[in-house]
Parts: C-alpha cells; sequence; structure tokens
C-alpha cells in the first residue's frame, strides 16, 4: 500500500459515557493514523454530547433525538464515513475497546481478500483470554431429526473458548455483529445499508450479514484482531428470577428495548429461510428461548441457595 486508506469508524451511542470515552481513547491509541470517526449520539441524557465535543473534538458528532435507535444511528454515521471519502468503514460499539494493532490488521486482511467484510474476534475486556465470539454459523439444525428443517444461528467455538488456541488464519463466518467488523464501500454499493425500517435495533447485523452473502460476498474473521468487550454488562447474560420469568420473557418477546424478539425472528426467517422452513424455525427459536430463560432462573435460583 503506497498510501492508507481513510477508514471510517462508525458509533451509534445512546447514554453510557463511561464506556463511550474508554472505547474512543483506546481509538487514540490505535497504530493506525487515517481514522476519520464518527458518533451518532441518539438522544442521550446524560453528558455524552457534552464530553463528546469537550474531550473528543476531532470526533466527527451527530446529534439524534433519540428515535434513530442502533440501526439509524448506525445508518447514520456510515453515511457520514462514506461521505468524507472512506474506503473502509469499522463498526464499533461503544462499548469495545478496540487493541492498539486491531485497525491495521483488518485493513491488511481486507487487501488480502478484496470486496469482504472482515471481522474482530471479540474477547472478554476484563480477562482476554476468554473468547466471547469468534464467527457464527446459519443453517439447518442437524443431528436433531425432528428439527430437521429448521435453521438456527450456533457460534463456531464456545464462549469462554481459550482465544490462544483459535486458527492463526481467516476463517468464514454466517454473519457479524457491530464489534470492530470492517466493511468495504464496495459492499455498501451493492447490497445497501443496515434495514433500519424493518429491524429498528436488533437483527439488522444478521439480516445484513445474510444479505452480503447472497449478494456473493464473504464474511470472514481475521483472529489476529481483537476487540475487548465488557461481557457483565452486556444484558445478554439473562439470569431472572423464577419469579420474573413470565415478565422477563414478556419483555424480551415484545419490547424493542429488550429485544423484541418476535418481530426480529419473523421477519429474519421469513426473508432468508425457505417457505418449508418457516414455521418449524420460528417455533424451534422460540422454544430454545423459553428453555434457555427458564435454565437461567433455575441457575440463579441455586447460586442463591
Amino acid at each position: 500500500m503506497e498510501k492508507k486508506p481513510l477508514v471510517g469508524i462508525a458509533i451509534a451511542v445512546h447514554n453510557g459515557i463511561e464506556r463511550t470515552r474508554e472505547c474512543l481513547l483506546a481509538l487514540n491509541q490505535s497504530h493506525y493514523e487515517r481514522l476519520y470517526i464518527c458518533v451518532v449520539d441518539d438522544g442521550s441524557v446524560d453528558d455524552t454530547w457534552s464530553v463528546l465535543s469537550e474531550e473528543f473534538p476531532e470526533v466527527q458528532a451527530i446529534a439524534g433525538d433519540g428515535n434513530l435507535w442502533w440501526t439509524g444511528g448506525t445508518n447514520l454515521a456510515i453515511r457520514e464515513c462514506l461521505d468524507a471519502g472512506c474506503e473502509f468503514v469499522i463498526l464499533l460499539n461503544p462499548d469495545c475497546m478496540v487493541e492498539p494493532g486491531t485497525v491495521t490488521t483488518l485493513v491488511n486482511c481486507a487487501f488480502q481478500y478484496p470486496d469482504t467484510m472482515v471481522a474482530s474476534v471479540v474477547v472478554d475486556q476484563t480477562n482476554p483470554q476468554k473468547l466471547w465470539w469468534a464467527g457464527t454459523v446459519w443453517g439447518p439444525v442437524k443431528k436433531m431429526l425432528p428439527f430437521v428443517w429448521a435453521f438456527r444461528y450456533r457460534h463456531k467455538r464456545e464462549r469462554n473458548y481459550v482465544v490462544g488456541d483459535l486458527p492463526t488464519k481467516p476463517f468464514p463466518t454466517a454473519e457479524t455483529g457491530g464489534r470492530g467488523v470492517l466493511i468495504p464501500k464496495s459492499i455498501f454499493d451493492v447490497v445497501g445499508l443496515f434495514d433500519e425500517q424493518v429491524f429498528p435495533h436488533y437483527s439488522a447485523d444478521n439480516d445484513f450479514g445474510l444479505r452480503v452473502h447472497e449478494a456473493g460476498y464473504d464474511i470472514i474473521v481475521e483472529p489476529n484482531a481483537r476487540v475487548g468487550l465488557y461481557v457483565d454488562e452486556t444484558g445478554l447474560n439473562l439470569r431472572p428470577k423464577l419469579t420474573q420469568l413470565p415478565s422477563e420473557y414478556f419483555k424480551r418477546m415484545f419490547s424493542r428495548k429488550h429485544g423484541e424478539f418476535l418481530h426480529c425472528s419473523w421477519h429474519l426467517l421469513l426473508r432468508h429461510v425457505p417457505w418449508y422452513a418457516f414455521l418449524p424455525s420460528l417455533l424451534f427459536w422460540h422454544g430454545l428461548t423459553l428453555w434457555r430463560f427458564f435454565t437461567s432462573s433455575l441457575h440463579t435460583v441455586s447460586d442463591r441457595k
């Protein structure tokens, strides 16, 4: 590379200024010089906006009214980066901390694999040798004959897998989240942005990854690019009490803030699985979710004894 390409960093924020500050400070320690950082503050009620203005004047900050949610805020940040001339855009959640060499590693990998999305490995920020995410498999559920026509996502490697045991070379994944994912401009030009109409807050990343594959592009995980995540703060480690199980499950099904799982699962499956797999997949996903809620509640009871 004679001249390093301009790389955009797209971050959508709603409150959580302490983690956002830490995220931006980590980016300032990056070994990559040509970064264009855009943060969309979607109606935060803490001091996010003033901190962005006073402590990070180099960041392009855009204010939302609180109705953008993750997908709208992310799309707005991506558009800003592309309008600024960025050849690549890296999606980064505000609770993710990039390691100093991560951006350079992602860009170098992108040049080795043109027109390909490149995802970072996500590790536990408090214990970087513990894995949180390193790729996903999407397809029919196998080894379970009653659900042979059901489709589902599966992690390639279980959480808490030892990071040092990962392969040394990039490997494929079905989709990614928003944690350190590099997307070339060429893919946006063909596939478009995230679908903020159908998936305003959750599952837009899953849908985008499947659309990318359907358009003929690849998505890979670069094991040498890593971001840290405060795992215990994600809200994904659900441990409701048994007495809270009905209300928490209801929130999971219908509340946008808590996942609106019924809406997201319905539209994802309707869009991306064969017609004969729609109903089995829907039943399987919701049965599995209910089972996870129930077993996590039992663990909570066990922990209290």
